[in-house]
């Protein structure tokens, strides 16, 4: 199924404080100062440039386990996810299908990228920068509003349980990228544009893209993901943080 986006939805807000630390822009300094007075010509160009489309599909907790566990070789032993589906398969005191499972892929299209590219090219790395730090960004915020979409629409809405919707992506927590080859051949992302490069790289084209499983579980489920685990060491984003703090205020 595919998705439609609003832009308004997943566009950053320029204006935000969070948003300017989030694309490393300091108001208080020089530098700051500088970057800001581009950002409002920069904001518009990305409004103009992108071309978000999505695409998800519900499966089961069984097609989820294989997606993740064709790489099973290259996985971590301690890998989240492992534990998160093996909890799915079990079931909640016992019950089956208790936890959505969907296939997910996002992308901004080819001519944000290009537009990035070619002010690299023309040494206009301010622009260069904002632009892509801006498009990553927006790939991000439309990430939680398809979770939050996941949430609303695809889980049972008699279920009372206050279930939360994490996005996990191949690459991160400790699975393996080449899972990246199971979940393409399963949810077929080319049909919104979507390619994926051979290995080793596994790299998606459009680059502002991003794909992974969405699951719906209880809360707990996902604090699973602690930041202590043996591949903690080699993650630059530490994106299990700002998910703890998703799931609880106090992000412990």
């Amino acid at each position: 199924m595919e998705l439609e986006y609003d832009h308004l939805e997943i566009l950053p807000d320029l204006q935000n404080l969070q948003t300017l630390s989030g694309i490393g822009i300091n108001p208080s300094s020089d530098k700051g100062r500088r970057m800001l007075d581009k950002l409002p010509k920069i904001g518009e160009i990305l409004a103009q440039s992108v071309a978000p489309r999505g695409i998800i599909k519900k499966i089961s907790t069984e097609e989820a386990f294989a997606v993740f566990s064709f790489a099973k070789e290259e996985n971590a032993d301690d890998a989240p996810l492992a534990q998160i589906l093996m909890q799915g398969i079990q079931g909640i005191n016992g019950i089956n299908d208790t936890y959505l499972f969907a296939l997910f892929a996002f992308t901004l299209g080819e001519k944000i990228s290009e537009i990035i590219e070619r002010l690299m090219n023309e040494k206009e790395w301010v622009d260069g920068y904002l632009l892509d730090a801006l498009a990553s960004l927006t790939v991000e915020r439309a990430v939680n509003y398809t979770e939050k979409l996941c949430t609303e629409k695809l889980v049972n809405t008699t279920n009372p349980r206050p279930d939360i919707t994490i996005n996990y992506s191949p690459g991160y927590c400790g699975w393996h990228i080449r899972s990246q080859e199971a979940l393409f051949e399963q949810l077929q992302p080319e049909k919104i544009g979507i390619k994926l490069a051979a290995r080793p790289s596994y790299l998606m084209h459009p680059l502002k893209s991003t794909s992974g499983i969405l699951i719906s579980a209880p809360p707990a489920t996902h604090l699973l993901v602690t930041g202590g685990h043996s591949f903690c060491i080699h993650c630059k984003s530490r994106s299990c943080v700002n998910r703890r703090a998703i799931i609880t205020p106090s992000g412990r």
